[in-house]
């Protein structure tokens, strides 16, 4: 069962556990043209499309790491769990990572264009330290435009003109669930959906970007991770606009 209420002309969910799901990825999340269009929606163009299991790919040709506790964030291909076969991107902080930090698509490899922007990936976040925070983030120009992050303490969760907005109170581990991140470049705003529910839309997410990061970026930040042994398992992310 779920509860929703508006706060602050938001629009949001809380309540149990979503179990999680594999589906359809990009215009087919109900924030996308084709959860209400249909056959009649159009076509994305994909700003950046990657699901790892390309023969011999490699995480550091697109995506640089900042930690302020030294070099602890390491990346690996992981043919041993996924959502599209037959491999995800494995992210493990390994000596405790410090506040604030990321892992980050390196300055080029997400182009951005003006208008509404969609930031569609698979996460599993199973193997999280009891009290770390992981938020996936949009940069654009330096500044965090849209994000959504989980932690054991504030569940799912976003932020709304500088303050933490709880989304969700709790979330199932053991499944790849799917973020869905959408940002209105003319208002400002941004929608949020989880496993294809809805549970924020019109929220303020703007605040600075985490130092050394790209301008332009799509980010998995730890922001208060001081544990040496967080994994986070990331498939079939994509960023697009219509």
């Amino acid at each position: 069962m779920t509860l929703g209420w508006g706060i602050l002309g938001l629009s949001l969910v809380a309540g149990i556990g979503l179990i999680g799901c594999t589906g359809a990825t990009g215009p087919a999340g109900p924030m996308g043209p084709a959860g209400t269009n249909g056959s009649n929606a159009p076509t994305p163009v994909y700003l950046y499309s990657q699901n790892f299991d390309g023969v011999g790919y490699s995480p550091a040709s697109q995506f640089i790491s900042t930690a302020t506790g030294g070099p602890a964030i390491t990346l690996a291909v992981s043919g041993s769990y996924f959502v599209s076969a037959p491999d995800c991107l494995k992210v493990s902080t390994t000596s405790g990572p410090g506040l604030n930090a990321g892992l980050f698509t390196a300055s080029g490899v997400v182009p951005y264009v003006s208008g509404d922007c969609y930031v569609d990936a698979y996460m599993d976040l199973t193997s999280l330290g009891s009290l770390t925070e992981t938020e996936l983030c949009f940069i654009v120009g330096g500044v965090v435009k849209s994000d959504m992050g989980y932690s054991s303490t504030n569940g799912v969760y976003s932020y709304n003109n500088g303050t933490i907005v709880p989304l969700l109170t709790t979330l199932a581990m053991g499944y790849f669930h799917h973020f869905l991140l959408t940002y209105h470049a003319a208002s400002g705003l941004t929608d949020l959906t989880l496993d294809g529910l809805i549970l924020g839309q019109g929220l303020n997410a703007f605040r600075p970007a985490v130092s050394g990061s790209p301008s332009t970026s799509v980010a998995l930040v730890f922001p208060l991770s001081t544990n040496p042994g967080d994994v986070v398992f990331l498939d079939n992310l994509t960023v697009y606009h219509y």
